[in-house]
Formats: structure tokens, C-alpha cells, sequence
């Protein structure tokens, strides 16, 4: 189950959100009062998204950004103010948001935002996983660490009394492997692709 934070100094406002987050969008909703608190908890537990409120006495959204920014934060944030000020979502936005929503927008759209919100990470997680897999000299190809191994395994099977393989048997398994580690590598290639082609649509 994914963790969304909502941070706000209003406790009614955090907590109706929270309520309709656990209904509406099946997560588990965490609420934090201050900036301060929100950066405590993201650094202690797994955040997947925050609702941030922009308006709040003394480390307020901003800083909150800012902080995430300095530490590295993967996860989406998305922002809202009480002002209903355009341009200061629009701020929030450079600093990292993710998107922002209006206080007055129903909780249908919220959840909607924080779906798409998690989604969006999780396809970009996979696509970088893949790409970096993609690009490494995986287990099944060439001089990784695996692959001999199994060429150890093969020369010593060659000398053993009870079994014996030849130099052609031996040649044609590690280029069956090698085969294997390409197909493997353009079906990651693959993947990529669809996963990009799904977050841009």
C-alpha cells in the first residue's frame, strides 16, 4: 500500500483529506501539522506522495520544498494554498511540485492527482531500473562475475573423469548464453519504450 503525507497546520483540513485519500484512493494517509514534522517523518519512513499546504506558520511549503530538494526527495509533491494565489503554486512548481490543487476542488480530483501522481513514480523507477539494467554487463553476458562461473564450472566439468566436454560443446554454450543476455537486453529495451510511451500519454 502506498503512503501519501499530508502536511498542514489546519488539523481538520489534513485530517478530511487523510479520511477521504484512505477511501477514495486506497492509501495510507499520513498527516503532519508542520513543515517541520513533515520533513521528520519523510526522513524516517517511505513516502510515495505529500500534499503540501503552501500557507503555514513557520517552515512553511516553500521551505518544505526546498528541503526536499536539498535531500534528494523522489516522490511527487503536490501543492495547494489557502490564498488561492496562481502565481505561488506556479513558484512551487520550480522548486519542485509536482502539481497543485485548489482547496475548493473536490476530493474526487484529489484522489485522481495523487493516483496519477504514484503511477507517474512508479513507471519512472522502472524505467531507470531498466535502463540501468539495460546498460550493465548483466549475469548472462560477457565477463560478469556469474557468467564465469559457469566458464570455470564448464573447464572443470572438461577434466573431470566422470565427465568430459569438449571445446565445440563449450563454445556453443556460452554463445547460447550470450544470445540469451541480448534477447534479454532488447526485451528491457522494449519495456522502456512502452513504459515512456505510458507516462507521456
Amino acid at each position: 500500500m502506498y503512503t501519501v503525507l499530508i502536511v498542514d497546520d489546519v488539523a481538520a483540513m489534513a485530517e478530511q483529506y487523510a479520511y477521504d485519500l484512505r477511501r477514495l484512493a486506497s492509501v495510507d494517509a499520513r498527516v503532519a501539522s508542520s513543515g517541520d514534522e513533515a520533513l521528520q517523518l519523510v526522513a524516517t519512513e517511505n513516502v510515495d506522495c505529500m500534499i503540501l499546504d503552501l500557507e503555514m506558520p513557520g517552515k512553511d511549503g516553500f521551505a518544505v520544498l526546498r528541503a526536499l530538494k536539498e535531500r534528494g526527495a523522489d516522490f511527487p509533491v503536490i501543492v495547494y494554498t489557502g490564498t488561492g494565489s496562481f502565481d505561488r503554486c506556479v513558484q512551487a512548481m520550480r522548486l519542485g511540485a509536482y502539481t497543485f490543487i485548489d482547496k475548493a476542488d473536490p476530493v474526487e480530483r484529489v484522489a485522481r492527482e495523487v493516483e496519477t501522481a504514484i503511477e507517474r513514480r512508479v513507471l519512472i523507477a522502472e524505467v531507470t531500473s531498466l535502463r540501468r539494467y539495460a546498460a550493465e554487463d548483466t549475469a548472462l553476458r560477457g565477463s560478469s562475475a556469474p557468467m564465469q562461473k559457469l566458464k570455470d564450472a564448464y573447464v572443470k566439468a572438461r577434466y573431470s573423469r566422470h565427465y568430459s566436454i569438449s571445446d565445440e560443446e563449450l563454445s556453443w554454450l556460452e554463445n547460447r548464453v550470450e544470445e540469451l543476455g541480448r534477447v534479454i537486453q532488447a526485451v528491457c529495451l522494449e519495456r522502456i519504450a512502452a513504459l515512456e510511451r505510458s507516462a507521456a500519454a
